[in-house]
């Protein structure tokens, strides 16, 4: 073989082991940064699942506190009762009747509830839907207890006097157990 063509041939050998060389250089770089990617796009698609999960949780949080305030619109706080006891009066006055507060329990009962005593005067169309509309109001309360005297000497003014039980929400401490 002459010199000339070995040269060419060590020339091209040294030219191929250089671009073997890089290219296997270059591959192995591409392959790190493949996994790097691949990382990240497992994270990323952790923190979305997480963002989901955060954002459902959120809108069940949101569907319960909407849930508990509906609840408890039924339920008489301490603070809302002489507004309650208003609100009573002012429907009997609608209706044509007149509502007197006789007495009301200071305290709730063991099983949450007040005892609201009432004197209902008016014609017995008046003093019934009274009744019903008390009942039926937008509060847990139910008639205990009801008695009707007949007008006196061909009156027409019914007289009613109506025990109501009504349920009151008494705030509670907070609990001490953290789980």
């Amino acid at each position: 073989m002459n010199t000339r063509a070995a040269i060419h041939c060590i020339v091209s050998l040294v030219v191929f082991l250089l671009a073997a060389g890089a290219y296997a250089f270059f591959q192995y770089h591409v392959m790190q940064e493949a996994r790097r990617s691949a990382d990240l796009a497992h994270k990323i698609d952790a923190t979305v699942k997480s963002a989901v999960r955060a954002a459902e949780t959120s809108d069940t949080l949101e569907a319960l506190a909407a849930d508990e305030a509906a609840i408890q619109s039924y339920y008489v706080t301490p603070d809302q009762i002489v507004p309650f006891l208003e609100r009573i009066e002012e429907t009997g006055r609608s209706i044509g009747s007149a509502v007197e507060v006789t007495s009301v329990s200071d305290k709730p009962g063991s099983d949450g509830r007040i005892t609201l005593s009432l004197r209902i005067i008016g014609s017995f169309d008046a003093v019934l839907r009274t009744l019903g509309a008390i009942e039926y109001g937008p509060y847990d309360s139910r008639i205990a207890s009801l008695t009707f005297d007949t007008p006196a000497t061909g009156g027409s003014a019914w007289t009613a006097i109506a025990n109501f039980s009504v349920a009151v929400d008494v705030p509670q401490p907070p609990s001490k157990d953290k789980k």
